[in-house]
């Protein structure tokens, strides 16, 4: 078995088209260095607030503030056209979420890298060819909303080494199954000497994410990622 089949994945979250196309353009904008990281980040941030009721409207202003820093005109465009295609609320959310994982993509090289079958998005991670899972069987469950989990946002495998990434716009929105699936992705590599990182990623700040990670008892390997850090992965 060669090193590039040791870890390997299979997409399986399935979003919309429209969505799709967005996050890939995305994702190649943010491929190169651009200030206005944090900007979109506060953005994705205070979208939480956002419904399809008041959409064109809190769009609309954010256009006109985003709009006056340099650069910015083709990623309004995506961005705008983007949000008007959600049909309800549940896509406005998820569509966020969406948006996150494209500005990680954007750090780690663009939409090119998605052509790789080293690379995971929205997919399951195989081991020696055996799917990693979580399974949550605790009763009572250690939190309320803990579930069963089995995929990772984004994966990188470069047949030596593996970084595997989970995206919460908002760190309180980390919830235990994200938790206890990276724990059980980290122990199964761990236990074929496989090289690994973990990271949690989010607009808001690294020290928020901290919080959070403390918070759920999360292991200290992993690594926290707030916007700050996404910008200092970029290359100039």
């Amino acid at each position: 078995m060669t090193n590039s089949s040791i870890v390997t994945f299979r997409r399986t979250d399935v979003v919309s088209q429209c969505m799709e196309d967005a996050a890939k353009k995305i994702a190649d904008h943010f491929k190169i260095r651009r200030t206005h990281i944090p900007d979109f980040c506060s953005m994705l941030l205070n979208s939480k607030r956002w419904n399809i009721n008041n959409l064109s409207q809190k769009l609309n202003r954010w256009i006109s503030m985003f709009g006056r820093l340099s650069g910015t005109q083709g990623l309004i465009s995506i961005v705008e056209n983007a949000f008007l295609a959600c049909q309800n609320d549940n896509d406005i959310h998820n569509l966020r979420g969406i948006m996150l994982e494209a500005l990680l993509i954007g750090t780690n090289g663009g939409s090119a890298i998605l052509n790789d079958l080293n690379c995971g998005w929205g997919a399951k991670v195989y081991v020696n060819n055996n799917v990693i899972r979580y399974h949550c069987r605790s009763n009572p469950k250690p939190y309320s909303d803990c579930a069963d989990r089995a995929t990772v946002d984004l994966g990188i495998w470069n047949g030596n080494h593996g970084r595997f990434y989970e995206c919460k716009v908002h760190p309180n929105s980390l919830r235990c199954k994200e938790i206890k699936y990276m724990d059980a992705l980290s122990s199964k590599l761990q236990s074929h000497n496989i090289s690994h990182e973990i990271f949690f990623v989010s607009a808001d700040s690294l020290d928020e994410v901290k919080i959070k990670l403390l918070e759920m008892n999360a292991d200290s390997s992993y690594k926290p990622i707030g916007y700050h850090e996404l910008a200092g992965f970029l290359s100039a």
